[in-house]
This record gives C-alpha cells, sequence and structure tokens, in this order.
C-alpha cells in the first residue's frame, strides 16, 4: 500500500512537471505562431504590391464618363479635379449649383467637367440629372459611378430621435440605392464601375455614432450584394473604406458643426424628463469636434485615397475593396483603421474593453 502511494506521488510530481514546462512553453508556441503569420502576411502583402505595379494595366479615360455625388466640397470636390486631370468626363454631382465648390469646379475645370444639381435623397432630381448625364455622355458611355455623397451625425441611442435616424438613413444609404436604381443600367451598357465609398465605420462599432455606423455597415452590405448580382454583367462592384479623414471632408467645417449643432439641440428638445435627468446639453455638446476653420485644411494628404479610387476605376484588376488609413489627431497612426481591421477577429469582450476605455464609456455625464 505504500509502495502504491508512493509510486502516485511520484507520478503526479512528474505530471507536474510536465504541466508547468507545457505552461512555459505556451508563450514560446504562440510566439513563434504570431511571428510566423506576421512574416507570411509581410511577404504576401510585398507580393501583392509588386505583382500590382508590375502586372497593373489601366484603361484609357479618353471618352470614358464618371460621375460623382457629393461634389460640393469633401471628397467629392477632390475626386472631380482628379478625375477631370486625368482625362475622364466628368459629371460632377453637387447639391446646388450655386455652392462654393460647384462654382470652383466650373472656374478651375476644363471642358469635360460638368456640374450637375443633384440632391440623392429626391427621385425627381436624381431623374433629371440622368437626363442630363445621358445628353452629355461621351462616345464610350458612362464608365464609372463614385457614391460619395453623405452627412455624419453624433449622438447616443437613448437619445437620437428617430427622425434624425431618417434624415442620415435618407442620405447615407437611401441616397445610393436611388442612384444605382437610376444610372446602373449605363454602367451595364459599357461594363464599367460601380465604386461606393464607406468608411472604416462600416467595419466597426463606436459609441455615440450609431446614427452614421449602421448606415455605413449598411453600404458594405448593399455593395457585396451588388457585386455578386452584378458580376453577371461583367460590372466590378467595389467597396472603398476611408479612415481618419474627417478634417479633410466638411464634416469639420464651421457650416456643418453649426447643422450638427441643430441636430443635437433638437434631440436635447424632443428628449424626455426621464432622459434629461441622466444626461445634460453640455455632455451632447461634448460629442462635436472642433471645427476646422479652412477647408480644405494644408496639414492632411488625402493622395493615398485618391490613388484608390483611382485604381478602382482605370485598373483592369480593381480589388474589392480598399481600405485607406488616414491620420490620428494626435499622431501619424490611424486608431479607426487599426481597430476595423481585427473588429471582427477578436473576442466581442476584448473589442469592448478595447474600445470602452479608449472613448471614455465608462465615465457618467454629467
Amino acid at each position: 500500500m505504500v509502495d502504491k502511494v508512493q509510486y502516485l506521488a511520484e507520478r503526479y510530481e512528474i505530471f507536474r512537471i510536465v504541466f508547468t514546462a507545457s505552461l512555459c512553453l505556451i508563450p514560446y508556441v504562440f510566439l513563434r505562431l504570431t511571428i510566423s503569420f506576421l512574416l507570411i502576411s509581410l511577404v504576401s502583402w510585398i507580393i501583392r504590391n509588386i505583382w500590382w505595379h508590375v502586372n497593373d494595366i489601366r484603361i484609357s479615360s479618353n471618352g470614358r464618363g464618371v460621375f460623382i455625388t457629393g461634389c460640393d466640397s469633401g471628397f467629392g470636390f477632390l475626386f472631380a479635379q482628379h478625375f477631370d486631370e486625368l482625362g475622364y468626363t466628368v459629371f460632377a454631382g453637387c447639391l446646388s449649383e450655386k455652392s462654393d465648390g460647384a462654382r470652383k469646379l466650373r472656374k478651375e475645370g476644363t471642358k469635360r467637367l460638368h456640374v450637375v444639381e443633384i440632391d440623392v435623397t429626391k427621385e425627381k432630381s436624381i431623374a433629371e440629372a440622368l437626363v442630363y448625364v445621358r445628353k452629355h455622355l461621351p462616345r464610350k458611355g458612362l464608365w464609372g459611378i463614385i457614391n460619395n455623397a453623405g452627412i455624419n451625425m453624433y449622438g447616443e441611442v437613448e437619445i437620437v430621435p428617430v427622425s434624425l435616424y431618417e434624415k442620415c438613413f435618407d442620405v447615407n444609404l437611401y441616397g445610393p440605392i436611388r442612384v444605382l436604381k437610376e444610372f446602373t443600367y449605363l454602367i451595364r451598357k459599357t461594363k464599367g464601375r460601380i465604386v461606393n465609398i464607406t468608411s472604416v465605420h462600416g467595419l466597426m462599432c463606436t459609441p455615440g455614432q450609431s446614427t452614421y455606423e449602421t448606415t455605413k455597415h449598411g453600404m458594405e452590405t448593399l455593395s457585396d450584394s451588388l457585386r455578386l448580382e452584378m458580376s453577371k454583367f461583367d460590372v466590378k462592384v467595389i467597396v472603398v473604406e476611408p479612415g481618419m479623414f474627417g478634417r479633410v471632408t466638411s464634416i469639420c467645417n464651421e457650416a456643418m458643426i453649426k447643422k450638427r449643432t441643430e441636430d443635437i439641440l433638437e434631440m436635447w428638445d424632443q428628449a424626455t424628463p426621464e432622459v434629461k435627468k441622466s444626461y445634460s446639453k453640455s455632455y451632447l455638446m461634448s460629442w462635436l469636434p472642433k471645427p476646422v476653420a479652412k477647408w480644405p485644411p494644408e496639414f492632411d494628404d488625402i493622395s493615398s485615397l485618391i490613388r484608390s479610387v483611382e485604381h478602382a476605376i482605370s485598373s483592369e484588376t480593381p480589388n474589392s475593396r480598399y481600405m485607406v488609413d488616414g491620420k490620428g489627431i494626435t499622431s501619424f497612426l490611424d486608431h479607426y483603421a487599426i481597430i476595423a481591421r481585427v473588429y471582427n477577429l477578436l473576442p466581442t469582450w476584448i473589442m469592448d474593453a478595447v474600445i470602452a476605455k479608449w472613448r471614455n464609456c465608462y465615465k457618467k455625464p454629467k
């Protein structure tokens, strides 16, 4: 009996040694796997970029048209200028023909650039824009649509009224759908491109951005469905996901901040007494970003974004998706793009903890 107990004790000691050794080896094994994964990813990225640059064949812009929405300011304005310089016939969709951006495009653009007034929330306006585009199509037809028009809104789910959700959806999601319903047949004729400008916010979730992010998630899904549906017509549907470029768009200019302030005041006026007990008007105002006095700001470079959209339109072999890193407010890193890349890879509890800490979710409103 004593020998048996001694035998079991020895076996248990061996088990403890092996188990402890295994625990010590786990970090080493995972480190090796992590390093291997990173090396494979780096090599794949290098090979892909070399292949991209060596074998990238561009389609001639001569005689081809591109229709872009949201050209009054921001990305759309810069896209219109760039594609005009490349030699495309550009139909720059602007909310108002009298806006500063529309005037500047008309003044500085070539004869190939047409300013087209369009309100993506109104079917009649889209139909009238289609008539104009059809009348002025170049000889090879409409090659590309760039759905870029959009607005941003801030607010937490409990506070934002349904009317503001509807307003954001009307522009950011239903707007592109309306445009596609009218213009897609022209793209089918040329076997061209549909480029939807979404956002890294369409791949992640953050507090206070549900109005904007639900529309961008919707655009991601819409684009994936449309890409599969258009494959039988040899039409390519591409998603471009900009990161931290908010200061380059009109989202941060003084006029837009004024509109968002009006939205917040509307939220506060419609809030119930129970909600007002837990929140404050100053807390709601803290959602607003600091306005950029001059547009476009001189300190942000969006050449990487413009190159991605150009490649999507003009390459014979475009990617299905382009995530384009911007620049952080306090560093060269784009925190939003980094989080978007790992959001669906890591467990939910980890991402919740990271974002809650980053966005100070545990602090109660004052």
